[in-house]
């Protein structure tokens, strides 16, 4: 593109700036008062303040103990009112522990010992008399029922698909080949043009109110040397060529 870059955006080209006041400002104005009068400090409340008399708390006089004349009475008003009444004391209602002088013996028979009667009750005969039982004869076998009835089964195993640890050598080498290092293709690292302080293959023609330096190209047929970027061994010295190349005052 031949075209200069004018640095004009839609915002500035279509923005129209609408006519309006100025925001006043509500804060009073600040003026300065300047007096060489005394300052009147009496306020309100010292001016109709009004002094109350108080009267001082009354405080109570303990009075001193006396000690009475003459001796002490120890009699007291329940000894000397009281008067004295004839009454009949209460007989005591728990009969006296007297022994019954009869000689009559205890009857100790009750209705249980008088109406009870005795069933007659014979004891069962054995179902089989102990000459016809059968005696076990030799050793006890020690065999239950289960043992006797107990039918064994086949027990089939079941296959385990765990693989076995065990280390299989092989004769193939291992292929350390990765997608990187087969797809990977090099290209050349080019300098942009900007960082040099005269472009190579420009020319400097002015510079704009914005302080912007415009170039333009020496010649269409004109062919840039491409050795400037061949003679650039490594990124490192490229960074520090191009902070060498840049001037001091340079934002």
């Amino acid at each position: 593109n031949d075209m200069l870059f004018d640095g004009l955006t839609v915002h500035r080209r279509d923005f129209k700036g609408q006519p309006g006041e100025l925001t006043k400002p509500i804060r009073p104005s600040y003026t300065k008062l300047n007096s060489n009068q005394q300052f009147y400090d009496l306020t309100e409340s010292r001016d109709k303040y009004r002094g109350w008399t108080i009267d001082q708390p009354q405080v109570h006089k303990v009075l001193e103990p006396m000690v009475p004349e003459g001796k002490m009475h120890l009699s007291t008003t329940t000894q000397t009112d009281f008067a004295g009444h004839k009454i009949q004391p209460y007989a005591p209602i728990r009969p006296l522990l007297a022994m019954s002088g009869h000689n009559i013996p205890f009857e100790g028979q009750s209705t249980m010992k008088a109406d009870f009667k005795y069933w007659d009750s014979t004891r069962e005969p054995l179902i089989k008399p102990r000459q016809e039982l059968e005696k076990a004869v030799g050793h006890m076998d020690d065999l239950t029922t289960f043992r006797a009835h107990y039918v064994p089964h086949q027990i089939n195993l079941m296959h385990s698909y765990k693989p076995r640890n065990s280390y299989i050598p092989s004769a193939i080498a291992l292929g350390n080949e990765t997608t990187y290092q087969t797809s990977y293709t090099s290209k050349s690292a080019d300098v942009c043009p900007a960082s040099f302080t005269v472009p190579p293959g420009y020319e400097y023609v002015e510079t704009d109110a914005l302080g912007h330096k415009l170039y333009q190209p020496v010649n269409d047929g004109e062919n840039v040397n491409p050795t400037l970027i061949s003679k650039i061994p490594s990124p490192q010295r490229t960074v520090n060529d191009l902070k060498a190349s840049f001037p001091n005052d340079a934002i």
